[in-house]
This record gives structure tokens, sequence and C-alpha cells, in this order.
């Protein structure tokens, strides 16, 4: 059981046992922090945990850094990821980027925009696009929610769309992966057909 005292904590709890950070080898070359009031940027923040960069997500609000999460980081060490410039820390959305670490910052101004900017960040880091792409709810957590699994494992980008359209900055990301193959999480009562 990973019994944290609240979100934050628990997300502390899953990154340290996944890299114990105990002996060499053992730390994370760079750590993704998502905020703790923004379930879409933590989905799609997953795929930072994908190859090549294997970043942990972890939680705080914009104002400060949870102990939960302070102590995580220090634990981690991360150690810099070349394929990111050498960042210890990616931040996602409106959080506080941790003093003493380098970090790399991931801005947008709606789900839309912000997950768009982790697609262009990843291909980044990999050199190429990928040629699969997951599109899931932006309005329907329940139903998002397991994209995270997928992307961390595969390295395919999370995607938003609502149920009366597709945005622009989904528009124009998927144009940028040139004709992916698309994964759409969730039944039609979510994700229209006709979307």
């Amino acid at each position: 059981r990973v019994a944290g005292a609240d979100p934050a904590a628990d997300a502390a709890g899953v990154a340290l046992a996944v890299f114990p950070s105990a002996a060499p080898g053992t730390h994370p070359t760079a750590v993704a922090l998502a905020p703790t009031d923004d379930w879409q940027a933590a989905i799609a923040s997953s795929v930072l945990m994908a190859s090549p960069i294997h970043a942990p997500i972890l939680l705080s609000p914009s104002s400060a850094l949870p102990s939960a999460t302070s102590s995580a980081l220090t634990t981690l060490a991360p150690t810099g990821s070349g394929s990111v410039g050498g960042a210890q820390v990616i931040t996602i959305g409106d959080v506080p980027a941790p003093k003493g670490l380098r970090s790399a910052t991931i801005k947008g101004s709606d789900p839309y925009v912000l997950a768009a900017g982790i697609d262009r960040f990843v291909s980044a880091a990999q050199g190429r696009t990928s040629t699969d792409v997951m599109i899931a709810s932006a309005t329907n957590a329940p139903y998002a929610m397991p994209a995270a699994g997928w992307a961390a494992e595969s390295g395919n980008p999370v995607l938003f769309v609502n149920s009366t359209t597709i945005p622009s900055a989904t528009r124009q990301a998927l144009l940028a992966h040139q004709s992916p193959h698309i994964y759409v999480l969730g039944p039609p009562n979510v994700i229209p057909d006709a979307i």
C-alpha cells in the first residue's frame, strides 16, 4: 500500500518505489512536477516517464512545494537528463520551480495547449514525433485517466478533445505528427464519432 496522507504524498511514494535512490544507478535523471489541481496536466505529463526521459511525476500546488514533494526531490536527487538539456526537474503548468535544481518549464493556457506543449517537449527529447497518439477527453476525468498508464509505458503523447470540438492546439499537434495512428480513449458518449 502507498498510504500517503494526500495526493502529493502518494505521488512521492510511487516515485520512490520506482526509483529507490538508495544506491548509484537508482536515481532518476529527471523528475516531472505537475499541479495538484490540474488532472489533465498530470495525465499528459505521464508520457515523461517513458523513454528517453523516464521522469516520475511529483505533485505540487502553485504556492509552494509540499513537504512530501520536497523530501522526495531531495531523496530522488535527479542527476540531469541529457535528452532535455541537463534538466533535473520538468515543471508542468503552474507549479514552483525547486531551488537548486536545473529546470525545464512547460506552460500552457488550457489543457489543450499544455498537452500540446508536453508533446512538443517529448518529440524534441526523442528527436522525432511519435507515430502513435492517444486522444482523451479533457472534460471527463474517469475516462481520461487510463491514458496515463498507456503514455508512461508506450511514450505515446496524450492530447485532449472535448465532446463538441477538436481544439486548435490539439489539431496543430496532430498535424505535426504527420498522419499518426490515433487511439481514441472512451465511448462515443464521451468522445462522439463525429469528433
